[in-house]
């Protein structure tokens, strides 16, 4: 598909190591990663980042009807942008949900979009440009504004927001508060060429297989008529979790009268890291956005 930025995981201890003056900040969102392909008619495409696990990688613009209205001005025919599909609620105020952005993008067009009249739409932002190409991340953030000015709809469309060096310490408060998944640092002014994007993550995210289910006990030790985890393997086929945690009693109950809803299925789960080759504190995160991942087990 189209090449992406390279990205490097750095720990908080590591950042001072990496930030100088041109250095700027975002906010790591939950979301689901995408590109933007803007056709010469103005029309365009939502596709996937992540290859499908049954190959390719999925378009999803039907899934997405407010933003596959949007006509994007002529001279930017033939732009490929990296965005980040998110859910934050009706008005835009609620925590990132990958769980809801991957819910909707899952369901059949016609369902998607009635989940996200009731739920509240997916938002893009854009936060880096795959083509045409530029110098500096810099002159990448003035073509984002440029296009999101343009189009005119920044309640849908928006550049991710920046945060300045003297800001890194509230930012990083901010994503420990408020439970968020991390930022993502990189030198405004350096070339693009030797310019990687430094991830410090407080959550890791894994696309992971579902093996089994383990029946709920209740806290006298008796079994309940529904599932209370799941365990689920990385592509090497070990084991590296139960997930417990992150599940409504809908789909515990649902899943637990039937399985096959979910045995086999590639979910998303995020962690606080690993300790003895397996997941510490797995939450289940919504269905996969794509293929399966190997647990690195040297991982901290």
């Amino acid at each position: 598909m189209f090449n992406r930025h390279k990205y490097v995981q750095i720990s908080e201890s590591d950042l001072v190591k990496h930030v100088g003056p041109d250095t700027i900040a975002s906010l790591k969102h939950d979301g689901a990663a995408y590109f933007l392909k803007i056709n010469e008619d103005g029309s365009a495409n939502w596709i996937s980042r992540r290859e499908s696990v049954h190959g390719g990688f999925p378009d999803k613009t039907d899934r997405l009807p407010h933003l596959a209205s949007i006509k994007f001005p002529k001279k930017f025919a033939g732009n490929v942008i990296n965005v980040e599909l998110i859910h934050t609620g009706n008005q835009d105020v609620e925590k990132d949900s990958h769980r809801v952005v991957s819910g909707i993008l899952n369901s059949l067009p016609a369902r998607a979009a009635e989940q996200q009249k009731l739920l509240g739409p997916i938002r893009a932002k854009m936060f880096d440009v795959i083509s045409p190409e530029f110098n500096t991340y810099k002159e990448k953030l003035a073509h984002l504004k440029a296009l999101q000015d343009a189009v005119g709809k920044p309640q849908i469309l928006s550049v991710v927001k920046t945060y300045e060096p003297h800001e890194f310490d509230t930012l990083l408060q901010k994503t420990r508060d408020e439970d968020l998944e991390g930022a993502v640092f990189t030198s405004s002014t350096k070339p693009e060429s030797e310019n990687p994007r430094l991830k410090l993550v407080h959550k890791q995210m894994h696309n992971l297989k579902v093996s089994r289910i383990i029946q709920e006990v209740d806290i006298n030790g008796n079994l309940k008529p529904s599932m209370g985890a799941v365990g689920v393997v990385d592509a090497t086929g070990r084991e590296v979790a139960n997930v417990g945690s992150g599940w409504t009693k809908a789909e515990r109950e649902a899943y637990w009268r039937d399985p096959s809803l979910i045995l086999g299925q590639l979910i998303q789960v995020k962690s606080r890291g690993i300790a003895a080759n397996r997941l510490r504190g797995p939450v289940y995160n919504g269905m996969a956005d794509g293929n399966i991942d190997t647990v690195n087990t040297q991982q901290a």
